[in-house]
């Protein structure tokens, strides 16, 4: 028997359903947690997410190990900024275990000056010019009309050359040991990758590089990336074919690639952050950055 309207039997019958969250909002499970409340910011809650707030004890390791190796062949300049890197990082690492709620709220301050310092300005870059310098290099194989040419396995051994003396993969290790929100780790690291474009001629300069068999490589190589044209300009001179591979190098694997794995992980967050956010009877989130998120 259905109650009439203004009865005392009224007010007592079940609500209906909760109302659902948008489609954007709707996360699969699984999803990493984000500390802190809803009420706080996506950033703040951002930077005491673990991923975010350890790895600079990997940024640590590294710094500590290039400085050893380096002991007996860098000049005294580059052992100095080793020297002064690793105590960079070091303090950074202390500052985590010690204060760690200080760290988590100024922690990005520490990780752009690291990230930005982490070629030494150009320093990490003539240290790798002088170890390309001293690698050793096959003799030329000829063809059948007198020029230079290069065997598969010279190929295969170069491209890792090239791959070695842009640094790519260095800068992708340490982008991804200092994440920062997108909006500032993007920008960070693509400057980062410039300053290793402008040392790009000088490696390219060094005898395993610009060698004949080097240059028959490298011409090898570049014609079997010539597909992903929309990344390298194409047509390009023959002297410029080992820059432009290093700067591809250098700008997908070195940028590129830590730039869409940390937004995409980010996206993640921020959409679990908006979630509780409704949840909470809280205002979404707006801005470039929840633009930029709801994009990946």
């Amino acid at each position: 028997m259905s109650s009439q309207p203004g009865s005392p039997e009224a007010g007592l019958e079940p609500a209906g359903p909760p109302a659902q969250p948008p489609a954007a909002l709707l996360l699969p499970p699984g999803g990493a947690c984000l500390r802190l409340g809803a009420e706080d910011a996506f950033h703040a809650r951002l930077n005491q997410h673990r991923a975010y707030s350890t790895l600079p004890c990997l940024v640590l390791t590294i710094a500590a190990l290039a400085l050893l190796c380096c002991w007996s062949s860098a000049p005294p300049l580059t052992l100095a900024w080793l020297a002064a890197y690793c105590t960079g990082a070091a303090v950074t690492v202390v500052w985590l275990f010690v204060r760690p709620a200080s760290f988590a709220r100024w922690r990005e301050v520490p990780a752009v000056l690291l990230g930005v310092f982490s070629t030494g300005l150009g320093l990490h870059w003539a240290q790798l010019e002088r170890l390309i310098d001293g690698f050793h290099t096959s003799g030329p194989v000829l063809s059948a009309d007198g020029t230079s040419s290069a065997t598969a396995g010279q190929i295969l051994r170069h491209a890792g050359t090239l791959l070695a003396a842009s640094g790519a993969i260095h800068l992708a290790v340490i982008a991804l040991s200092l994440r920062t929100r997108l909006t500032l780790f993007a920008p960070t690291w693509l400057l980062v990758a410039v300053t290793a474009w402008l040392f790009n001629s000088s490696i390219c300069s060094t005898a395993p590089l610009s060698n004949p068999v080097a240059q028959a490589a490298t011409a090898a190589i570049y014609k079997a990336l010539s597909f992903l044209s929309f990344c390298m300009p194409i047509p390009v001179a023959a002297w410029a074919e080992c820059r432009t591979l290093l700067t591809f190098f250098q700008l997908s694997i070195g940028w590129l690639a830590p730039v869409l794995f940390s937004g995409v992980r980010e996206a993640r967050l921020f959409q679990q952050h908006q979630l509780q956010r409704w949840r909470a009877h809280l205002p979404l989130e707006r801005g470039f950055s929840a633009w930029l998120y709801d994009s990946l």
